[in-house]
């Protein structure tokens, strides 16, 4: 039986995302009004197999209540609640699903001992089975399930939605980690962040320098460095990559991170006390001193480093991380800060530049490069592109692909090897022709020498010199235009293929086939065990962040309104004919997502939900060719 090792790697990622989301202390899931079905009389010849048989589904995992790993996994509770499940069977079989793979296995009973186990393998799943709520132990965290009817459990939570509201507001308000606070000057960071007797230490220092320096530009050099906080704090100014995280008593190394997807997961530490943890992807920014990190504003997370080792505790959970030397700031013409201005003059700028460039030669021969120079309009509309229209997609991203969206061929600053990573990297830039202190810093790695030798991907990307916040006002809602118009032309003639989706209902044996079309390229599609998604990425193994497309089929229009009193923003959109059905749309906001979705009855027993997430669904897109081309059978 291979649960213990698929739950385990499972358990591993969400143990990485959830240290980095949750904040201290917790709250109490209150057990739900008492509405539990009357409990039926067992008759005594009944056994206690026939007593227990049913289906129990998900209702808390790693301390998260159904809506906060609903949240976290990117589903919606009622999926979550299903893609979780064990149903227990009169005659001690049963079957134990985990994200759409069933496995089948045995089950015994001991009182209120419950273990699962299969043929020939000793590896079982033990845990405890009373009124309907079945606890399974794993790896010393419990998951529990409950059947239908049973009254939920009162238990400890991670409070995950209220944390991530409570961030939301900060950053509403301008407090904690918002684009904001990684704008700063490095001024304001230090004044909020260093000790009174620090302070003085580095006005006493600024002082001494400026009397022992003559030039200006060594002047506010030592101004800068004075400001940024304590020099212990700066030496920690580094990217270091996930080698390794304990929890639960459990290690995880490197090569299962790779495994679960989790391998380009690294926490960058920048000279103006900003920085960015890269998880599942997605970046977040963070703020730093030479003791902590914080992250979404309210959480504080110890660390240490030690040479090149930087040791993490978020929570319980330690992160070991090695240093990668490809953070920005390790380009002496590259301050790689987020909205701060670059220290150097603009002749130091250009003369560090040209040394890079003079040396990048003798280091890598073979690399492409040019001056990189762009307009400024470009360098902040890139910044924005990468960081919002392309965020999902923007580590997956080439040189080259970069390089032709600039029009021009990157800066070459220079090119290393990463011994503990195993692999090579070149870091570039793109320039203003206004300012040359305002620039995009971007790392790419070689993920994969062997089979793919020579195809650099992003592996991060910093800006220096201008306000991010700024330029997202300036150009996101134009770039989000000539996103939506290059999408309607490219949809226009894609490639498309037909494929028959067989939908069920959980539990049951009642199908329903919808044949659909979609692009032959940067799409795939990924069956549940209660719905069928197409994700805009060809890598199933990257649909953390990506949009989709939901069908999932279930008896009447009104279960899909099950969990309705919960939907932000609700507001009904008017119909749509569908596959010759005219179904109902409505839009709202639902554990973190905008959903648009149109449902319809299909035929007595058949109700049919299209659901969109991060897809455009207008007139001429990717969206709106798939949901034309929809025949229900």
């Amino acid at each position: 039986m291979k649960i213990q090792k698929r739950i385990a790697l499972f358990l591993s990622v969400m143990l990485i995302a959830l240290s980095v989301l949750t904040g201290c202390g917790g709250k109490k899931q209150e057990a739900a009004p008492a509405q539990a079905a009357p409990e039926k009389a067992v008759p005594e010849t009944t056994s206690a197999f026939q007593a227990n048989a049913g289906t129990y589904e998900l209702f808390s995992l790693l301390g998260l209540s159904l809506a906060d790993y609903a949240m976290m996994s990117g589903t919606t509770e009622e999926e979550a609640k299903k893609s979780f499940y064990v149903e227990l069977k009169e005659d001690q079989t049963a079957v134990f699903n985990m994200d759409g793979e069933p496995e089948n296995v045995k089950w015994k009973l001991d009182g209120e001992k419950i273990s699962l186990y299969a043929d020939g393998e000793a590896e079982t799943l033990e845990g405890t089975l009373k009124d309907g709520v079945l606890t399974l132990t794993i790896e010393d965290t419990d998951v529990i399930l409950l059947r239908e009817g049973a009254v939920p459990p009162e238990i400890e939570t991670s409070g995950l939605a209220a944390l991530l509201g409570e961030a939301e507001g900060n950053a509403d308000t301008g407090s904690g980690v918002t684009e904001a606070s990684a704008e700063t000057t490095a001024a304001e960071t230090a004044a909020a962040e260093t000790t009174a007797a620090e302070t003085t230490a580095a006005e006493t220092t600024a002082a001494e320098t400026t009397a022992a320096e003559t030039t200006a530009a060594e002047t506010k050099a030592a101004e800068t460095a004075a400001a940024a906080g304590s020099s212990k704090g700066s030496e920690g100014a580094r990217k270091y990559a996930l080698w390794e995280y304990s929890a639960n008593g459990m290690t995880v190394h490197h090569d299962m991170l790779v495994t679960a997807g989790m391998g380009d997961t690294y926490i960058e530490l920048r000279d103006d006390h900003s920085g960015t943890f890269l998880l599942f992807n997605t970046p977040v920014e963070v703020t730093w001193n030479d003791k902590e990190v914080l992250m979404y504003g309210v959480s504080k997370y110890p660390y240490t480093i030690s040479g090149d080792t930087l040791t993490l505790d978020m929570q319980g959970v330690t992160y070991v991380m090695k240093r990668d030397d490809s953070a920005g700031s390790s380009s002496g013409s590259s301050s790689a800060s987020t909205g701060t201005e670059a220290p150097e003059t603009e002749a130091e700028t250009k003369a560090g530049a040209g040394s890079a460039a003079s040396s990048a030669g003798a280091a890598a021969s073979d690399a492409s490069g040019g001056d990189g120079i762009v307009s400024e309009e470009a360098v902040q509309k890139g910044y924005v592109w990468l960081n919002e229209i392309q965020s999902s997609k923007a580590f997956d991203m080439t040189y080259e692909d970069l390089a032709e969206y600039f029009g021009t061929e990157g800066q070459f600053d220079k090119e290393e090897y990463s011994d503990h990573m195993k692999r090579n990297k070149r870091f570039y830039k793109w320039v203003s022709a206004d300012d040359p202190n305002h620039f995009i810093y971007v790392n790419f790695d070689e993920k994969d020498a062997e089979k793919a030798p020579g195809v650099y991907t992003i592996s991060s990307f910093n800006s220096s010199g201008f306000r991010a916040s700024e330029a997202k006002d300036k150009y996101l809602s134009v770039l989000q235009e000539e996103a939506r118009e290059a999408e309607k032309a490219a949809a226009a003639n894609a490639p498309m293929k037909k494929e028959t989706l067989t939908l069920k209902t959980f539990g049951g044996s009642d199908t329903l086939d919808v044949e659909v079309e979609y692009p032959e390229k940067g799409w795939a599609r990924k069956d549940g065990s209660s719905d069928v998604k197409l994700y805009n990425t060809e890598d199933l193994n990257k649909t953390f962040g990506a949009g989709f497309i939901q069908f999932t089929f279930k008896k009447n229009v009104e279960d899909f309104d099950f969990y309705k009193d919960k939907f932000e923003n609700f507001k009904e959109i008017g119909t749509r004919e569908i596959g010759g059905i005219e179904m109902t749309g409505r839009t709202y906001k639902n554990i973190g997502y905008e959903w648009t979705e149109y449902v319809g009855q299909i035929r007595d027993g058949a109700a049919l939900s299209i659901g969109a997430v991060k897809v455009d669904l207008d007139e001429g897109t990717f969206g709106d060719r798939i949901l034309n081309s929809i025949e229900i059978k």
